[in-house]
This record gives C-alpha cells, sequence and structure tokens, in this order.
C-alpha cells in the first residue's frame, strides 16, 4: 500500500458464486484488456483512475486485499489515495467486480 494512502482492516466475505465473478471480472477488466484494475501478486487488486481529459495521467488510486478461503472470498484490506477516491468508491468497485449490489450509507 502507497504511503499516504488511507486504509482500513475490514473482514467482508464474498459467496463462492461472487468470489467467482470477481475473478472472471479482474481479468476481463484488467490493464491489458483496457480496463481499469491490477490484479498483483495474486491477493491485491489496484484500481486505477482513468486518465480522463488530453492531459490526465492514469494513477492508482485504490486498491484492496482478498483472500480464498473455503470457497469464499475474504476481502481483508482497502486502501485509497484521499485526494482522489474513497472507501465508499473501494466498495463499490469490489461490489461491481463481484456482481452484487449493496446499500451504501454515509460518504466516506
Amino acid at each position: 500500500m502507497p504511503v499516504g494512502w488511507s486504509k482500513a482492516s475490514v473482514g467482508c466475505a464474498l459467496p463462492a458464486s461472487a468470489a467467482a465473478t470477481l475473478l472472471r471480472r479482474l481479468q476481463q477488466w484488467s490493464l491489458v484488456e483496457g480496463g481499469r484494475i491490477e490484479a498483483i501478486d495474486g491477493s491485491t487488486v489496484v484500481i486505477w483512475s482513468n486518465g480522463v481529459g488530453a492531459a490526465a495521467v492514469p494513477r492508482r488510486i485504490a486498491c484492496f486485499v482478498v483472500e480464498p478461503d473455503s470457497g469464499r472470498m475474504w476481502v481483508r484490506q482497502i486502501a485509497w489515495d484521499p485526494m482522489r477516491s474513497s472507501a465508499k468508491e473501494v466498495w463499490r468497485m469490489v461490489f461491481l467486480l463481484a456482481g452484487t449490489t449493496i446499500a451504501m450509507r454515509g460518504s466516506g
């Protein structure tokens, strides 16, 4: 996790079907395929900015750490660049990748 990023240890279990969807979408939406997702070392997922605008450069803006366990996948840690992202945005990406929806409260 980059220095200066906000971090939170979490314990969110994704069921097997959501874990399978997340793994499939990690490949489909990877940087190599033109997406904004980069899987590193088998457990860390990095989210990149989209680099919109002529002068914009894509940057790492957030990440989360996953751990498979007994058919499920656990999200163990989230981190984000507080100048470019938020915890809420990390969770949105986790659940978008997993193909699930949740109710989010607050602005964090």
